[in-house]
């Protein structure tokens, strides 16, 4: 039986595609109504004042709309064409997100949706690995954006909570659909061949000679010796890679582990793989050969799956319903000249 664990290591190649360009112009998008939310612009016109969409009874200024479109032009302008007409769009888009993150918002509000202090803490420290909220505002990173930055996080946090629950917390996934989607897809659950090793590394030539001297004439314990010489953080675990397929490690790693076939064998101790960051010594503990994995350890993984490819259709329609019973009006003229 193979570990949900190390399943989801290996098939994370097999499963996942990265994101193309429209990808990357969709997360610009988001970051640009980001920014536009945690604007310390004010308006200084009487143009750059007036609405250039109302939701309901909300607003989103030209300046927002303006602050909004410059911060995604300054960071995604290498990927947009030089086309007027495609820059006409972009403002399209760019306002349709500015305008269903105010529904979003709107409807967070309605539904009593917020973020307790202590949970906004923890998320923080947890994206920050380990720096407080309390650590920043004390000054160590304190600048003038800061209470922006926390308010955005705060905001995108509550909409996370009403996404899981109108969106995500609604989607249902049958056994029998998981089933059928493993046996269309069985393929993809192929795993390939895959060791697990125990890992040393020693900083110095001198260290190796006398660390393999020990493990060669049988006077050194391989776990001991890891906890006393090797340098690499895997030495609080015993040296434990884990179970690793090809491509995991660095290459020079890989010719030296998948070439070892007896269980407890050590890797050469006469020519040991060289690095920057000093020698290394290998001991195999387990081998597993090409498999393909169970429905029952592959049922997590497909869930998840089936969840992400419902979740754009509920979502869309689920979004709709809302735009569908908002008063939205946009000022075309002014969204495409900057004047009336």
């Amino acid at each position: 039986m193979i570990s949900t664990t190390n399943a989801r290591k290996g098939m994370g190649k097999r499963i996942y595609r990265p994101g193309d360009k429209r990808q990357r112009l969709a997360m610009g998008l988001i970051l640009a109504v980001s920014i536009s939310l945690c604007s310390c612009q004010k308006d200084n016109g009487d143009v750059l004042s007036r609405p250039v969409a109302r939701i309901n009874e909300e607003e989103i200024s030209f300046a927002q709309f303006q602050t909004a479109y410059q911060a995604f032009l300054n960071q995604y302008d290498k990927f947009l064409p030089n086309d007027q007409a495609k820059q006409v769009e972009l403002k399209q888009l760019l306002l349709d997100q500015m305008i269903n993150d105010r529904l979003l918002d709107m409807e967070a509000r309605k539904r009593g949706i917020s973020i307790r202090d202590d949970v906004l803490q923890a998320r923080i420290q947890q994206e920050l690995t380990g720096e407080s909220l309390t650590d920043l505002e004390g000054g160590r990173y304190l600048d003038k954006a800061l209470g922006e930055w926390v308010r955005l996080y705060k905001h995108r946090m509550m909409q996370e909570k009403l996404m899981q629950s109108e969106v995500v917390g609604k989607i249902h996934i049958s056994e029998g659909e998981m089933r059928v989607y493993y046996q269309e897809n069985q393929e993809r659950f192929d795993m390939p061949e895959q060791v697990r090793v125990r890992h040393m590394a020693l900083e110095d030539k001198v260290t190796f000679d006398k660390v393999s001297n020990l493990l060669a004439t049988g006077r050194g314990d391989f776990l001991q010796l890891v906890r006393e010489f090797s340098t690499t953080p895997d030495r609080l675990v015993d040296g434990d890679l884990g179970f690793v397929e090809r491509g995991v490690l660095p290459q020079e790693f890989d010719v030296v582990i998948f070439r070892m076939r007896e269980i407890g064998a050590l890797s050469s101790l006469t020519k040991p793989v060289q690095t920057q960051i000093g020698y290394h010594i290998f001991k195999l503990e387990a081998r597993r050969p090409p498999q393909r994995m169970d429905f029952n350890t592959a049922a997590p993984l497909i869930r998840d799956i089936l969840i992400r490819q419902k979740e754009e259709e509920v979502y869309r329609n689920w979004l709709g319903n809302l735009r569908h019973k908002a008063d939205i009006r946009i000022n075309e003229k002014l969204l495409q000249s900057g004047v009336e």
